[in-house]
């Protein structure tokens, strides 16, 4: 496009220094490896990180953003997305936890629309702040802006209908997650047992 006025890209060296500060990636390790034994785990490991690895490369290297005189588009792996700049209304630059069990705290640009609906959240562990400054500064929209960390509960009663559900609700999330293990776990073992207790009856030994 000839009229683009700005192009940013994530950057792999803030992800590389959000992965290698993630207590749950190197806990990760550790529990595979006491599952499946030193080398098996570590095998496993290997692969899934060259599967994690080569994922996030081919979306560093796909994904950016662009800002036209009239769009605002996202691209994707996969697909690309716009959305005309005159819809686009506010948006809020805040400090917030990575979760409920992570209390480091990363930046985050929300783009919103007219009815206060989510466009774009760029977070810090992907986008370099320098990037995330001159968009907003291309932008040039009302900015809401919060010096200190905000949990994920304030930030909903500020900002209704903004995060998603397992972020606003993590430990209800959890429990329901647990929940649906066990009844999944309970209807295959129910169903084993019937099974066998099937073939007891029916077959001659």
């Amino acid at each position: 496009m000839s009229d683009i006025l700005l192009e940013i890209r994530p950057s792999m060296g803030e992800y590389r220094k959000f992965v290698k500060t993630t207590p749950i990636i190197w806990l990760s390790i550790v529990v595979v490896c006491i599952l499946r034994g030193v080398f098996l785990g570590g095998a496993l490991f290997v692969i899934l990180v060259g599967i994690g690895a080569a994922w996030g490369v081919l979306y560093m290297r796909r994904a950016h953003i662009a800002v036209t005189r009239d769009e605002l588009i996202r691209y994707g792996i996969f697909r690309r997305r716009h959305w005309r700049r005159v819809d686009i209304k506010r948006l809020i630059d805040v400090p917030m936890s990575i979760s409920a069990t992570d209390a480091r705290a990363f930046g985050n640009l929300f783009v919103l629309d007219s009815r206060g609906r989510k466009i774009l959240r760029l977070r810090d562990t992907h986008w370099r702040r320098v990037d995330l400054t001159r968009l907003v500064e291309v932008l040039a929209l009302p900015v809401s802006r919060h010096g200190e960390p905000l949990a994920a509960k304030k930030f909903h009663e500020r900002y209704p209908n903004i995060l998603p559900f397992p972020e606003r609700r993590p430990w209800l999330t959890a429990t329901l997650l647990v929940a649906v293990a066990v009844a999944v776990a309970v209807a295959v073992a129910v169903v084993v047992i019937a099974v066998a207790i099937w073939y007891s009856e029916v077959l001659p030994w």
